[in-house]
């Protein structure tokens, strides 16, 4: 009976050690694939941003591979930057009504409850960005980017170089994917703006056909020599 005893215990103790073997050799493979792109400086307060190694992991998309996508690259980016840029100036006003045009539903649940416990402190204006990744379906498409935004910080000086590092996902609709009005069931378009021309009802029809629809903070305030990049 005690031999039993012994063996289950054996066994116990072996199974333990098992599970938490391999819930180590996980931890360590998923800290591996998100670890931070960068290196440390003893010599310095904050850190330096390794580019090369976010261009390696993550490259961008040249102006060449844009075009053959269908797009002009110095137009969509431009219109990339001016929608982002404009959505840091409503959060900040906190004009929601404004915000809600462009950005997806989720995304702006989700600043919403950020700013009831005030974490929108992160950044502000972007200074650099660029698109790694775009993907076309029949009536949309999607353009992922990694932005350099700057720090919203009142200490930080202008010719500093630290940036907040940010992804982010952008969703454009076809021009001409039609809804229906609510109100009377005509068939619209974005063309309407956010009026119906048939009942004059007010619509939830963006003129603005780009969206937001998700970021996530890479690294907050390290430093950036975007002459490098």
């Amino acid at each position: 009976m005690e031999m039993d005893y012994l063996e289950g215990f054996k066994m116990f103790g072996l199974s333990c050690f098992i599970i938490i073997s391999v819930a180590i050799i996980i931890i360590a493979i998923i800290k591996y694939k998100n670890r931070r792109h960068y290196i440390g400086k003893n010599d310095s307060k904050y850190n330096h941003f390794d580019i090369a190694h976010l261009l390696e992991t993550i490259p961008a998309l040249s102006d060449k591979e844009i075009s053959a996508m269908g797009f002009n690259s110095e137009d969509i980016k431009n219109e990339l930057m001016i929608l982002f840029n404009k959505i840091l100036d409503y959060r900040e006003q906190k004009k929601y009504n404004e915000l809600k045009k462009y950005i997806g539903d989720e995304l702006y649940h989700r600043y919403i409850n950020e700013d009831k416990i005030k974490k929108f402190t992160n950044y502000k204006k972007i200074d650099k960005f660029y698109i790694y990744e775009i993907k076309k379906e029949i009536d949309n498409q999607y353009f992922n980017c990694i932005i350099f935004a700057q720090p919203n910080d009142d200490e930080i000086k202008p010719d500093s170089e630290k940036y907040t590092i940010l992804k982010a996902s952008f969703f454009k609709t076809n021009d001409n994917k039609e809804i229906n009005c609510p109100n009377c069931g005509s068939i619209l378009d974005y063309s309407c703006g956010d009026t119906c021309p048939y009942c004059r009802s007010t619509i939830n029809i963006q003129s603005e056909k780009m969206v937001l629809i998700d970021e996530q903070i890479i690294d907050n305030s390290v430093n950036v020599k975007l002459e490098d990049f």
